[in-house]
């Protein structure tokens, strides 16, 4: 299918009818919740997302290359937009922050997928695994993201 850049106005318009996933895809990314996706140093994260990288290439009997341009020292608090999968080289490489959306966005592209399909895929297979995470995340268009929360610092005046 050729490349299309056609990205849904919201997340919530891929969202119904919810996905259905082989149940060896779902295996996979709850695996990789029960490791602890978000915990560890960089070195440590990656490699469960590594782990669930090969997870997906063997249900989909693919060899998609899951390469680290973050770095070893640095895993950014900001976007993981610059991510992307690269066909030539049938690799993802994630720039930014570790995100487990965009990790699964990267590798509906492999599976194919033009943008809409990817938001699709990579958003429900991530609210079926992770539906308290997700329930968490704010809408931005198409994308999902972390809401930070910002401390309310009282500030005491002094008598």
């Amino acid at each position: 299918m050729p490349y299309q850049r056609n990205y849904p106005r919201t997340a919530d318009e891929v969202l119904d009818p919810p996905v259905v996933f082989k149940q060896s895809v779902i295996d996979a990314v709850t695996n990789f919740k029960t490791m602890g996706a978000w915990t560890g140093n960089l070195q440590e994260k990656f490699a469960k997302f590594q782990t669930l990288n090969d997870s997906l290439n063997e249900v989909y009997g693919l060899n998609v290359a899951l390469i680290n341009d973050i770095g070893v020292e640095n895993d950014s608090p900001g976007s993981s937009g610059s991510s992307y999968f690269n066909p030539s080289l049938n690799e993802i490489h994630l720039q930014g922050k570790l995100s487990v959306v965009t990790f699964l966005h990267e590798y509906a592209h492999a599976l194919d997928k033009d943008e809409r399909d990817a938001v699709r895929w990579s958003l429900n297979l991530f609210r079926q695994v992770f539906p308290t995470q997700f329930a968490a995340l704010g809408r931005q268009g198409h994308v999902v993201v972390v809401q930070r929360v910002v401390p309310v610092v009282e500030h005491v005046r002094g008598v």
